[in-house]
C-alpha cells in the first residue's frame, strides 16, 4: 500500500482533573511519503460523558474526503494538494520562512474546507528544557471558510529557524477555555536531510533552508491503510 508517516497525538487530563473530568483523546493523521499529503485521519474523543469516533479518508486523485462518523458515511470535495489540522504543520515545516511573510493553504477539517493562512511576526531566541535556547520564529495561524474567518480561538506557534522547523511551544486564547500554553519538554533528534534553495532571487542565509519532501522526517514509515 501507500507508504505514510504515521502521527499520533494524544491528550490525557491530571489525575486532579480527572476526578471531575476525564479526558483521553487520540489523534492519528497518515501523511503520504511521496506527496506530503493526509491520505488518512482519524479521531477519538473521550471526554467525561461524550465520546466520538471519526475517520477521513483523502482521495487525491478524485479531489474526495470520505467521512465515517459513529457509523454514518458522508463524501465531500476537497481543493488539491488539501491538509488536514496536523499535517498542515508538516507543510509549513517545509516551506521557506521570514518575517513578514504570509504562508496560505487549504485544510479540510469538521465536515469543511478552510483557508489557513499562517503569518511570520517575529524572530528570536526562545528557550526550552528539550532544546536550550535558539533561534525561533513566532507564527500566527488564521482559518476561514467561505470567506467567514474562525473566531474560536487565536493562537501563536514558536518554531526553531533552523533546518529542523521544530515546533518549541504554543499558546491559545480560547473563549470558553481561556488561555492553553504548551512548551516543548523533551525531544529525540535525530539528523534531517536538507537542501538550498535561492529567495527572491538572492542568495539565501542559514534560515532559508527547507526539508526535502519525503526526507523531513528521519523514522520509519507504514501502510496508510491500516
Amino acid at each position: 500500500g501507500l507508504q505514510a508517516y504515521h502521527l499520533t497525538f494524544r491528550t490525557v487530563s491530571n489525575d486532579f482533573l480527572s476526578n471531575f473530568f476525564h479526558i483521553d483523546d487520540v489523534v492519528h493523521s497518515w501523511i503520504s511519503r511521496a506527496g506530503g499529503f493526509p491520505v488518512r485521519f482519524e479521531k477519538h474523543i473521550q471526554e467525561g460523558h461524550y465520546s466520538k469516533d471519526l475517520v477521513v479518508e483523502f482521495d487525491h486523485e478524485r479531489l474526495v474526503a470520505t467521512y465515517t462518523k459513529d457509523g454514518k458515511v458522508k463524501t465531500m470535495e476537497i481543493p488539491p494538494d488539501v491538509q488536514d489540522i496536523f499535517s498542515i504543520l508538516y507543510w509549513v515545516r517545509r516551506q521557506p520562512l521570514m518575517v513578514g511573510r504570509e504562508l496560505s493553504h487549504d485544510v479540510n477539517a469538521d465536515g469543511d474546507n478552510w483557508l489557513v493562512k499562517v503569518e511570520v511576526v517575529d524572530k528570536g531566541t526562545f528557550e526550552t528544557d528539550a532544546t536550550g535556547a535558539v533561534p525561533a520564529f513566532a507564527l500566527m495561524p488564521s482559518a476561514a471558510t467561505e470567506g467567514k474567518e474562525m473566531e474560536k480561538a487565536r493562537g501563536v506557534v514558536w518554531m526553531t529557524a533552523d533546518a529542523r522547523r521544530l515546533p518549541l511551544a504554543f499558546q491559545v486564547d480560547a473563549k470558553i477555555l481561556g488561555s492553553i500554553n504548551a512548551v516543548l519538554s523533551e525531544a529525540v533528534l535525530p539528523p534531517l536531510a536538507e537542501y538550498r534553495f535561492n529567495v527572491g532571487g538572492e542568495a539565501e542565509d542559514y534560515f532559508a533552508r527547507v526539508l526535502r519532501c519525503g526526507a523531513w522526517v528521519d523514522g520509519l514509515t507504514q501502510s496508510a491503510r491500516p
